[in-house]
């Protein structure tokens, strides 16, 4: 089940729905799935079974998240599932438990709890996890922000509860790196302050003076659709893209992004906020784009030793790392076989793997 804002379709989907898609696409015999998300006018992913959820005059009454819960309910009951797994809402995940007994219900942490309902304080987290089936955390950085500071309460978390599972990706599915890469530096994600876009423009414009033949691209919009609207963050940033001579490409799809990540020589990943475990930072390594990242949140646990890591809140930082990178093609080629080397542990089929034990585990 996908948080309620997140589309379901090509052109409209976010890192979550991405990952939900490729999981269900790769559903082992036996399991077949269904993707619940908010009812679009797009249609959905071609060759998956999705229900949309269509909340209805319960928006007005419950409020979005009560609402939504309440419309997947209903749908969830007459479809009989074995196992729920929803993404990214614990009150929603918490609701759905209620409503069915029996069926376990986990809980995907695709961010830091303490920022989400129903799991802000220490005994709503233990709450969470004595209800539900399992709470799974994209990277071991969530789980110690579920965690972390559980024991102090005296029960700590139930054993076996919550656990580290993985984003993984479909290497066969992505472009081939390029033979000749483009002496381009590439920033991907959503335009705004935590994502470090406006660091990685101040940063070029310190850089591409002393990179004859360089240039510098920004791929990402506030929304993932092509439709987003202009923000405060996004309006102020244009001009000085502009005086840097920084293409701002807007919003791409999914498919587009990754080839231009195939080409590029250099992608930045330099978020200022706690990054659980960015999709845009994996999908660079598989492509052999050098990641230029930060240490903040699950960055470093992604990128281990294949990345080259900046201060997130220096751009001279991140343009110094531009600079060594464009004078040295050697380190750029061996950066580029490293992250490849390091995205083989992403593989979906592992992956898959772990969810089909869990699933199993918890039917007994």
């Amino acid at each position: 089940m996908l948080p309620p804002k997140e589309g379901f379709s090509e052109g409209r989907a976010g890192a979550i729905a991405l990952i939900v898609r490729d999981l269900a696409a790769a559903s082992p015999p036996g399991w077949q799935t269904t993707v619940l998300g908010a009812a679009s006018d797009s249609p959905p992913y071609p060759g998956l079974r999705f229900l949309p959820v269509r909340p209805g005059p319960l928006l007005r009454l419950l409020g979005s998240n009560a609402a939504y819960a309440a419309a997947a309910l209903r749908a969830l009951r007459r479809d009989r599932p074995d196992v729920v797994e929803v993404h990214n809402r614990p009150d929603v995940a918490l609701r759905l438990a209620r409503g069915l007994p029996g069926v376990p219900v986990v809980l995907v942490l695709h961010n830091d709890p303490r920022g989400m309902r129903r799991a802000r304080t220490p005994d709503e987290r233990r709450a969470l996890l004595g209800r539900l089936g399992a709470v799974c955390c994209v990277s071991g950085h969530i789980l110690d922000r579920l965690t972390g500071d559980l024991a102090a309460g005296g029960t700590g978390a139930p054993p076996g509860r919550a656990l580290v599972m993985h984003n993984g990706l479909r290497l066969d599915t992505l472009p081939p790196p390029s033979a000749e890469r483009g002496k381009v530096l590439l920033f991907v994600g959503r335009l705004a302050a935590d994502k470090g876009a406006d660091t990685f423009v101040r940063a070029c414009a310190l850089a591409l003076p002393d990179m004859p033949g360089w240039r510098a691209a920004v791929i990402g919009a506030d929304r993932f659709r092509a439709d987003s609207p202009e923000t405060p963050f996004t309006a102020a940033l244009r001009p000085l893209a502009a005086s840097a001579g920084i293409d701002m490409l807007g919003f791409r799809n999914n498919a587009e992004t990754l080839a231009a990540l195939s080409r590029a020589a250099v992608a930045a990943v330099p978020s200022r906020w706690h990054d659980p475990y960015p999709r845009v930072a994996q999908e660079a390594l598989a492509c052999g784009a050098v990641l230029v990242t930060t240490r903040r949140g699950g960055l470093p646990e992604l990128a281990g030793d294949a990345a080259v890591y900046v201060d997130h809140e220096d751009p001279a930082s991140l343009a110094a790392a531009f600079r060594r990178l464009a004078g040295d093609p050697a380190l750029r080629a061996a950066l580029s076989a490293r992250g490849r080397a390091r995205a083989a542990g992403f593989e979906l089929g592992a992956v898959v793997g772990r969810w089909t034990s869990l699933r199993e585990s918890l039917l007994g």
